[in-house]
């Protein structure tokens, strides 16, 4: 059971849910597919099953976007197979576990990204089978709250793939950060995370000084 303490702060965060600001449109997805992702976070680059990890840890996505990972007090890799979800077998998953203790840590976990994307998402399970609530959030420059939202799933323990996803998608390449959590068990697992960014565009001065560098170079053929 919960204590007051725990269910009050539960009761707050799924009010901060709801937040937003006037600096970005910000939908919930629920697939991998809807992100139309351009990037990802593939926790097998950084180890295998039972594989611990510092608090915070760092790495880098596919295309080369510097990632933080921050969150509990420990964190912890493991085969899909191993973590007993409904995550693929073949999936390596992170989750807010602490090996020596042989328990999952309760608390959320934030991916910070050097490069703002417009899209980021995962699936996600808790540490222990039957229902829980999932959650996700974004955030943008200044750590201001974009959007964020709650969704129920069921760990079922089925290795079919079917493990619930949560995303979120911008207008805008504006966030820089997301964080995960659950708001009914103690711990939780996401396999890797699907990133979306849209190419930058050149700004309209700069736009008009490569089509005049351009306009000059062919002038110059046409002298010679």
């Amino acid at each position: 059971m919960f204590s007051r303490v725990r269910l009050a702060a539960l009761v707050v965060g799924v009010s901060l849910l709801g937040a937003s600001s006037s600096f970005a449109a910000v939908i919930g997805v629920s697939s991998r597919a809807a992100l139309n992702p351009t990037d990802s976070v593939v926790w097998s680059d950084l180890g295998g099953d039972l594989t611990a990890l510092p608090v915070p840890t760092n790495t880098t996505s596919t295309n080369g976007v510097g990632v933080t990972v921050d969150g509990p007090d420990a964190l912890a890799l493991f085969a899909g197979s191993t973590f007993n979800a409904d995550f693929l077998a073949s999936d390596v998953v992170l989750s807010t576990y602490n090996l020596d203790e042989a328990e999952g840590v309760f608390g959320a976990m934030r991916l910070t990204f050097a490069t703002g994307q417009r899209g980021a998402g995962a699936q996600i399970q808790s540490n222990t089978a039957g229902n829980f609530i999932g959650a996700i959030r974004a955030y943008g420059t200044g750590g201001n709250v974009l959007f964020g939202y709650a969704a129920g799933g069921t760990n079922n323990q089925n290795g079919d793939g079917s493990a619930l996803f949560l995303g979120l998608l911008s207008d805008a390449n504006d966030i820089f950060a997301i964080e995960f959590d659950i708001l009914t068990g103690n711990g939780f697992a996401i396999n890797d995370v699907s990133l979306t960014r849209t190419p930058d565009v050149p700004e309209p001065v700069s736009l008009t000084l490569v089509l005049l560098g351009a306009g000059l170079a062919v002038s110059r053929r046409r002298r010679r």
